[in-house]
């Protein structure tokens, strides 16, 4: 019971160089727009209350980048 999180508010001070995620790219390179993949009803929202939990807790957060 004490090892694993069972909420993310159980871990609100986890270190950034454990849980940071770094996509390295090319400055040169073009931005590929993909087709739009849909997803039943049921499932896209449980993808959103997840990731409203997620950027709740302060677990995530919205990046924006260049164009």
């Amino acid at each position: 019971m004490d090892v694993f999180a069972w909420s993310y508010k159980d871990i609100p001070d986890i270190g950034q160089n454990i849980t940071k995620h770094k996509i390295a790219l090319y400055l040169d390179a073009k931005p590929v727009k993909l087709k739009l993949q849909r997803m039943r009803q049921e499932r896209t929202l449980k993808i959103k209350e997840e990731v409203w939990k997620q950027l709740d807790v302060g677990f995530i957060k919205v990046t924006h980048c260049p164009q």
